[in-house]
């Protein structure tokens, strides 16, 4: 009767406990009937199958219990499983079912990534592994556990190619090259697409010049160019360790085709202009050189003032003086301080003076510099030549004395400004300040001999007469009321005399 009982939708009314009695209620509770009464059959017969079979049979109770609606029995039961059997599939596989229905997303996480390895196929393994990564990297923010996943899932099947590089992108971003260049090399089986070719042979250049070997980089970096002749980033790291490796020329060439590239950013191309040029001039000392590629980067647009500032010292380099002075005469506007402006427009008024023997085309300069520095000699000195028009000389030499006398108002003894006021007091015909100049000059140890003649011609055509004329309240204050003597005598004489 008690076993006929058990048959009831309800159960039995109390658990078998011999061994016949549990495996006769195993037998009655039959697959797909009760589950709930399956599963108590299956765990209460489990220990009379053999220990090989028990996980098989707990396995199954769990799979029951799940049916059955109970899902916190069946994830405890495949727990067992797993724990026991963590090599055995269908543990994983009823462990991540029963999590899912649960919505414990850390279980189904650590499930998928167990079967990723457990099961034989590499595509399946793959995407259960990718399903770790998704639920680890988006659900649940762990980004060591998610990376971990994700570069196993690319390594299971490394032909699936969103997760290789969203795989390849995290470790690059931790700098793990090694581990880069290994997945690479993988993926560079499996590849034969022209443009991944170049991207994947991209990565492991980059990855070997962070690991320090710059030869099996640059090897690397030829097979770049060999599939890309214009990849800029090749370029741009070519020239990068060529230049580290002391290979100038091949430096230079690399640069420089950047700098001439087309569709490489302004900013590359303005930075790698620069940086050729400078080897050009500097490293390999062939100005020339330099100069071509900068007036190429200034016809194509590309002129900023670090690229004036070097066609300027690549035009004197190549002794281009025309080019020189056309880029100073910009640079005398564009300098960023007074003294670097000054300096332009000197270095300008002196190529015109000397380079090029037109001083007279170095107005432009000249007025720059006497505008920034009114007393400066160069500028001074190619005004004093004559060269300029009346008129325009007359107003750069009248500043540039009124800067003279304030500079010596503070340091008299400054023999070179002494003279330069002695040159442009005569220009000017400023006889005071000229016979006072000459009067330091002597005082400061020029040989009276030189300038005895020009001062007492001076002396002579210079009014003798009282520029002022005392009033009584002077005199009377020279005389001293207070303290008569022989002097305030003398005063009141010649008042007298005056009066009469």
């Amino acid at each position: 009767a008690a076993a006929r009982a058990g048959l009831e939708p309800g159960g039995l009314a109390s658990p078998p406990t011999t061994p016949a009695a549990r495996l006769i209620e195993l037998e009655r509770s039959p697959p797909g009937q009760n589950p709930a009464r399956r599963a108590r059959a299956l765990l209460d017969a489990a220990p009379f199958f053999g220990e090989e079979s028990a996980s098989t049979v707990k396995a199954l109770a769990a799979m029951n219990q799940l049916a059955a609606g109970d899902v916190q029995a069946a994830m405890a039961s495949f727990r067992e499983v797993v724990e026991a059997h963590p090599d055995e599939v269908i543990g994983w596989e009823g462990l991540r079912t029963a999590a899912i229905a649960a919505g414990d997303r850390s279980t189904v996480a650590e499930a998928s990534a167990a079967l990723g390895d457990a099961v034989g196929d590499p595509e399946l393994g793959a995407r259960l592994w990718e399903e770790a990564a998704t639920i680890l990297l988006d659900e649940l923010h762990d980004p060591i556990r998610g990376e971990f996943a994700l570069v196993r899932a690319a390594e299971r099947d490394v032909r699936r190619g969103e997760t290789f590089w969203r795989a390849l992108r995290m470790i690059r971003a931790n700098k793990d090259h090694a581990r880069l260049i290994a997945l690479v090399d993988r993926r560079l089986e499996v590849v034969d697409d022209l443009p991944e070719l170049v991207k994947l042979s991209w990565e492991r250049a980059r990855a070997l010049r962070e690991l320090g070997d710059r030869e099996a980089a640059l090897r690397m970096l030829e097979q770049v160019q060999a599939l890309d002749p214009e990849h800029i980033g090749a370029l741009a790291l070519s020239g990068e360790i060529h230049l580290s490796l002391g290979r100038y020329e091949d430096a230079a060439e690399s640069l420089a085709r950047l700098a001439r590239h087309p569709i490489a950013p302004k900013d590359q191309r303005l930075m790698s202009g620069i940086a050729a040029a400078d080897v050009y001039d500097v490293r390999l000392g062939e100005p020339q050189r330099a100069l071509a590629l900068l007036l190429e980067l200034e016809e194509n647009g590309l002129c900023t003032l670090a690229v004036r500032e070097r066609l300027a010292r690549a035009a004197m380099g190549a002794r281009d003086y025309e080019c020189a002075v056309r880029v100073l005469e910009t640079l005398m506007h564009e300098r960023a301080t007074a003294s670097g402006r000054a300096d332009a427009a000197r270095l300008a008024l002196v190529i015109y003076r000397d380079k090029l023997e037109r001083p007279e085309a170095a107005l432009t300069a000249a007025t720059e510099l006497l505008a920034e520095v009114p007393d400066d000699p160069d500028g001074l000195d190619l005004v004093l030549l004559r060269v300029f028009e009346p008129q325009v000389a007359r107003t750069l030499l009248e500043r540039g004395m009124e800067t003279i006398l304030a500079e010596l108002g503070k340091n008299p003894l400054d023999r070179d400004r002494v003279e330069r006021l002695a040159l442009v007091s005569r220009e000017l015909e400023h006889l005071t300040h000229r016979q006072a100049a000459l009067g330091a000059l002597v005082v400061l140890g020029t040989d009276p001999k030189l300038v005895d003649g020009e001062l007492l011609e001076l002396d002579r055509c210079m009014h003798h007469a009282p520029v002022a004329l005392l009033d009584a309240d002077a005199i009377a204050a020279l005389a001293g009321r207070k303290q008569p003597g022989p002097f305030t005598y003398k005063i009141r004489a010649v008042q007298q005399k005056r009066r009469s």
